[in-house]
């Protein structure tokens, strides 16, 4: 909502501006001539008090907006997760009663939208995002944009036959949209189009994209590298007879579990102590070192993009970490806005976020209700 009152007010003073310029300038232009002519002053003093007045009066007496509705939810100091789901619930109530009486609204169903989209209704979030595409005739590539992603979190399946040209006709309209350029980097990348999977993502670095998906972007881009067979830019390759030369990293088991300090993290409500590692016997064989681990956060149905994510070495393991609001995958995500989420940790041999045949990871169920500073996270499977 504080975006909206910001924007609203930009375009409150845009208003006041059209209304007193033409009325300084009609008076410079007579006092040119007329240099006795009244000051315009008074009628451009009453119009800058009376319609932002006007205009807050208004909107406050006359709009249908629950101005009791939570600026979002988890945000109040304090809230458990029980707290949270209910006044998500309440918020979209609140606006399914808006939008039966407004169902023109097109703000109001984007903002339903992303309500169910943090709820992990991700079906009803496309539904609502749909009814906003209906009625911007499809025109908007914002409002097309996120309509998109809904369904593609929903079922990622869409992305080959339903969302994936939407992304296309985003990128043709604004070849720099970021939505379009992650999302249709994936598509690409499906396709096996690599250097057009590339050369978005690529593009999309290069936008300067909030810092907590940087790294996802990151590793992406490293898998389709390896899918081209290139290196990646500002990488020299080392000749063969130096490589060999290289004295190699110590193993996993050199490092002493009492050795591994805990992570430093920030203290906050949206903190999770974690404790990583791995089952006995499991990594026997394998080189961890030369493996990368990825510690992230999804919402409790385990559908869709992590909402946080970290990537360390799994030559670390055992290791104490923390996951919180830092390690958003968006901006603007907070990890309190989910009363209940998965928390994995997987150990991948090809570098990548995505599971493949071989990995070995665990999973562990996470409440706010719960002791978020003692998690015991151990990867104790294979991935089939």
């Amino acid at each position: 909502m504080s975006t909206f009152i910001i924007v609203a007010a930009l375009m409150l003073i845009a208003a006041v501006l059209m209304l007193v310029l033409p009325f300084l300038r009609a008076a410079k232009a007579e006092d040119s001539e007329k240099p006795a002519n009244a000051s315009p002053w008074p009628i451009v003093i009453i119009v800058a008090v009376l319609v932002p007045a006007l205009t807050v009066w208004l909107y406050r007496d006359i709009s249908t907006w629950s101005w009791d509705i939570p600026a979002g939810p988890g945000h109040a100091s304090g809230m458990s997760g029980a707290d949270q789901a209910a006044s998500l619930l309440e918020a979209a109530q609140t606006l399914e009663a808006r939008l039966r009486a407004e169902p023109g609204d097109v703000e109001g169903w984007i903002m339903l939208g992303r309500t169910y989209m943090v709820m992990g209704r991700f079906d009803d979030a496309g539904a609502a995002m749909k009814k906003a595409v209906d009625l911007t005739e499809g025109k908007n590539p914002a409002i097309l944009g996120q309509y998109a992603e809904a369904l593609t979190i929903a079922d990622q399946g869409r992305l080959a036959t339903e969302t994936g040209p939407i992304f296309e006709s985003i990128l043709e309209q604004n070849p720099d949209d970021q939505r379009g350029l992650f999302y249709g980097g994936i598509y690409a990348y499906e396709q096996e189009r690599y250097e057009l999977a590339r050369e978005r993502w690529e593009t999309l670095q290069a936008t300067n994209p909030p810092e907590s998906i940087r790294p996802i972007i990151e590793q992406r881009l490293m898998l389709v590298y390896e899918k081209l067979g290139v290196h990646p830019p500002g990488v020299v390759q080392m000749p063969p007879a130096m490589a060999a030369s290289q004295p190699a990293p110590p193993p996993a088991a050199a490092v002493a579990p009492a050795a591994v300090a805990p992570a430093a993290g920030a203290d906050g409500d949206d903190v999770i102590q974690l404790r990583v590692q791995i089952a006995d016997g499991l990594g026997q064989g394998k080189d961890l070192s030369r493996a990368s681990l990825f510690v992230f956060a999804r919402n409790s149905a385990g559908v869709g993009p992590p909402l946080a994510v970290v990537r360390r070495s799994a030559g670390e393991l055992p290791l104490n970490m923390t996951l919180s609001d830092q390690n958003a995958m968006t901006q603007g995500t907070s990890l309190t806005d989910f009363a209940e989420m998965q928390l994995v940790a997987r150990v991948s041999f090809s570098g990548g976020p995505a599971a493949s045949t071989g990995d070995l990871q665990g999973m562990v169920s996470f409440s706010w209700d719960g002791d978020r500073n003692a998690v015991n996270l151990v990867i104790d499977e294979v991935v089939p």
